[in-house]
């Protein structure tokens, strides 16, 4: 468990036409078994139509008050855990969220990762240490902890560097010795567990033939879900709306397809949002590149 410092106390389809694509010291953990233990059934989440699963990655707001839940496509396997953490690395994506930052330092890499006991132990490289205030310091264990505790059979998150324990963290002197978990980041906790609108279909990178069916899951005012298609250069070829099985503090599921002309080919970007019931702004807005052939 954190400890604290050390120290201190209906569809419209437009003429243009040509789509670009979630308070004890606790007992040490024992030994790591040798693979990736992250294989027990989310079978409360749909996977997109290749096998991959919509897993929620934790990035900061712009004044890292909050967390927030982003959406990465990883594959439902041993190296589920693996692939979070890489995702986490990787950092924020051209076509992410505007205001997504990230307190993890740019250059830290994957050393090791394994699963066991319902703990996740963690081998990072020396830059995950570096700079920062405490805030920074906190923000970027918040990222790391929350983004694996919400994996299933993780529930704690044991910190190594450069193959050490990490007993006392950064030059801040964070004491993790006991692990982690969400509950030692309260005041950063996010505002929900997935962002408000996670598209399961298509998957950004995807290439795709026929009506573009569009699918995933929200949980908007009153279940509107905006839907758009636009070419490479950024025009609207198509804009249409969908309402989800639930919405306004319920999560539900949404499915519209959307036919295209068979000349539109090549690069597209679907858009998803919730329309401002205020002033009809493009809210939660998330997108998926995607490649369309005949």
């Amino acid at each position: 468990m954190f400890l604290g410092a050390r120290n201190r106390g209906g569809l419209a389809l437009w003429s243009a036409l040509t789509l670009a694509s979630g308070c004890g010291k606790a007992a040490p953990p024992k030994q790591a078994a040798s693979g990736d233990g992250s294989t027990a059934a989310m079978s409360s989440v749909p996977l997109a139509p290749n096998g991959l699963r919509p897993t929620s990655i934790y990035f900061a707001d712009s004044e890292a008050v909050h967390l927030l839940p982003v959406t990465r496509y990883l594959r439902p396997d041993s190296g589920l855990a693996r692939g979070a953490v890489t995702a986490l690395l990787a950092g924020a994506q051209a076509d992410d969220p505007s205001g997504i930052g990230s307190a993890v330092p740019a250059g830290t890499r994957l050393l090791g990762i394994t699963v066991r006991d319902s703990t996740a132990t963690v081998d990072l490289s020396r830059e995950f240490e570096s700079g920062a205030g405490s805030a920074g310091v906190r923000t970027r264990l918040a990222q790391l902890t929350y983004t694996l505790a919400r994996l299933p059979n993780v529930g704690r998150v044991v910190l190594r560097i450069e193959g050490q324990p990490a007993d006392v963290f950064s030059s801040e002197g964070l004491i993790v010795s006991g692990g982690l978990d969400a509950s030692d980041f309260p005041d950063l906790k996010p505002r929900d567990d997935d962002p408000p609108i996670v598209l399961i279909e298509p998957v950004p990178g995807s290439t795709v033939r026929g009506p573009l069916v569009l699918r995933g899951t929200a949980n908007v005012f009153e279940a509107h879900v905006g839907l758009r298609v636009r070419g490479p250069a950024g025009p609207v070829l198509v804009s249409s709306w969908t309402t989800a099985t639930c919405g306004s503090g319920c999560r539900g599921t949404f499915e519209q397809a959307i036919p295209l002309p068979d000349s539109v080919q090549g690069v597209l970007l679907v858009e998803a949002f919730e329309p401002s019931a205020e002033d009809g702004s493009d809210l939660h807005l998330v997108r998926s590149r995607i490649h369309r052939v005949p």
